[in-house]
């Protein structure tokens, strides 16, 4: 289990400015702290394959608490030879952490400007950020820290591995990683009044980090993780697997002035049949998705005796977006090649996939059927304008039959 951890402090800052009798300057700092709930993974990985670092993987046969003891002949091996195996040591791939794991932390602050028009409006500017550290940071640390060109003896490579008799295919995780977000927030709202209501919102943003998520699992779409060199942080930079920079909303909902108790048609059968209805709409366009490409082996010869681990990225050689991106070829794999004996040079979560816009609407009756009680009769429709949203190409993996081609 992770050792305990005492400097979990979150201080809370803010501050708030009426500049005059319409606007208000608002400001706020607060340092925040992972509760880390997926504790229990930590402590299944560690059953799962108790090897890295503590090097406890013996594939003997051991003396257990509460069965008959056993002899060293049973444990290395017996008569006429009762020595041990030339490699008595298993090689469990699978998950495991540091010991000396902590909680991740974020420091987030914001100032924001809002301006009243009138009293059933206002607009909002706010300048939002963060920066984070002690992220769960993943990859092969069983691995070599540096290539080796082709052809060098796999006893080399091995010589450079922290455990060479275990599998370098490891996933470990530190929590050393780093993010950063900066955002432009902005937002007009007119509150409920007279059946109308709406909130426009847009937000321009970057997040950039090491490492997007628990185990890798947030770290962008495609063939690979966010990390291809597990002992350079640095190298693994990039935008975030969640990284959205443009997101534009606006929502509305309109109870029309027809029917009982409005201002047009507000009796009789008219009223009844056409009036009390509600009119609601979801508008929203945002970036694509960032995601990885990928290329199959040990490329980099990183890995020794341990099998094919799949880490590493592409070189660059040419541009990747081709003149008419279609589903057929969202990126050109013509713009790749397969490194030897080095990391690649393409960067993490270097494409990213077509942007998403869609369109909900739907319109909402309501019936009184008594004093108390109201029937109301819904018709809802999802992207109503049926627009193909296109998604991460499925095929990520460079070298591979498919590359580059949204199924």
């Amino acid at each position: 289990m992770p050792r305990p951890v005492y400097d979990n402090i979150g201080p809370r800052v803010g501050a708030a400015w009426q500049v005059n009798g319409n606007t208000v300057l608002r400001t706020g700092y607060g340092l925040f702290w992972d509760a880390l709930p997926a504790r229990s993974q930590y402590t299944q990985n560690d059953i799962e394959s108790a090897s890295w670092p503590w090097t406890t993987a013996f594939s003997g046969t051991a003396n257990v608490l509460g069965q008959p003891l056993q002899s060293m002949s049973a444990l290395v091996g017996g008569f006429p030879t009762p020595i041990a195996a030339a490699s008595p040591w298993s090689a469990p791939g699978g998950n495991a952490e540091d010991p000396n794991y902590k909680d991740g932390y974020s420091n987030q602050w914001n100032v924001e400007l809002q301006r009243e028009l009138g009293a059933k409006m206002m607009v909002s500017v706010a300048y939002v950020g963060s920066r984070n550290g002690r992220l769960a940071y993943t990859g092969k640390a069983n691995a070599a820290p540096t290539p080796s060109p082709n052809g060098t003896p796999q006893s080399v490579i091995d010589s450079k591995r922290a455990v060479p008799f275990m599998i370098a295919n490891i996933n470990y995780a530190e929590s050393i990683g780093t993010s950063r977000y900066n955002a432009l927030q902005t937002k007009f709202e007119r509150r409920l009044s007279n059946g109308l209501q709406t909130l426009v919102s847009y937000t321009w943003s970057k997040s950039i980090d090491n490492t997007s998520g628990y185990f890798g699992v947030e770290d962008g779409a495609g063939s690979r993780s966010s990390v291809q060199n597990f002992f350079d942080p640095a190298s693994n930079e990039g935008p975030s697997g969640f990284d959205i920079p443009h997101f534009f909303s606006w929502y509305t909902v309109w109870d029309l002035p027809i029917g009982t108790g409005k201002g047009w048609l507000n009796r009789g059968p008219a009223a009844w049949i056409l009036g009390n209805w509600s009119l609601n709409s979801i508008v929203q366009a945002r970036s694509g998705q960032p995601f990885n490409v990928g290329v199959n082996g040990d490329v980099a010869n990183i890995g020794g005796t341990g099998p094919a681990i799949n880490y590493a990225r592409p070189n660059l050689v040419g541009n990747p977006i081709p003149a008419n991106q279609t589903p057929t070829m969202w990126f050109d794999p013509a713009a790749f090649a397969i490194p030897s004996g080095a990391f690649g040079n393409f960067p993490r979560n270097g494409l990213r996939s077509a942007a998403v816009r869609n369109v909900d609407l739907s319109l909402f009756k309501n019936v009184p059927v008594s004093r108390n009680r109201v029937l109301q009769l819904r018709l809802e429709a999802f992207n109503v304008f049926n627009i193909q949203n296109l998604g991460v190409p499925s095929g990520t993996t460079f070298g591979v039959a498919g590359a580059g081609l949204v199924t």
